[in-house]
């Protein structure tokens, strides 16, 4: 759902510097992967969080426009 191309390509782009860094070690692939690593791990909470607002979000309006659809939430 919240898991997008993006996301891919940056998890793709650290798993590379990763195995980079596990071939090579140095200072310059470990910064690499740490730098790489952290755009990952902060792009998956962005798009984690956004995607938990849009659902908080859509079940407020559901309360107000279906209140119905909005119980069967719960009943389940």
């Amino acid at each position: 759902d919240w898991f997008d191309e993006e996301c891919r390509n940056a998890r793709n782009s650290y798993i590379n510097a990763l195995s980079g860094c596990n071939q090579l070690i140095n200072a310059e692939t470990r910064y690499d992967m740490c730098t790489k690593k952290t755009i990952y791990k902060r792009l998956i909470r962005k798009k984690k969080r956004a995607s938990e607002l849009e659902n908080c979000r859509k079940i407020v309006n559901l309360r107000s426009s279906k209140p119905t659809d909005f119980l069967r939430l719960f009943m389940r």
